[in-house]
């Protein structure tokens, strides 16, 4: 499990982190996005490495997200969740 918790350099570390994002098989991504900023990016990012992404509402994951234009404006709390491979 990662937890990413900066202001609004959360892509940097995703990006400095891609070789053990990528080599781990099993992975849970934590982190507070504002989607003004960079959102769409990192969402795209960890699409690429093979996430599934859901927002959180009330402490539980809420629902499955694959572009960020359904998720209310401001910051969001998102899971990444790295799909395993059968």
């Amino acid at each position: 499990m990662i937890k990413i918790d900066v202001e609004r350099s959360e892509l940097d570390i995703i990006r400095g982190a891609e070789k053990i994002i990528s080599s781990s098989n099993e992975l849970v991504i934590i982190y507070d996005i504002n989607i003004e900023f960079s959102g769409h990016e990192i969402l795209d990012a960890l699409n690429s490495l093979g996430f599934k992404s859901f927002t959180v509402k009330d402490g539980k994951l809420f629902f499955s997200i694959h572009k960020l234009d359904s998720v209310p404006s401001g910051t969001s709390n998102l899971v990444s969740v790295k799909q395993t491979k059968n």
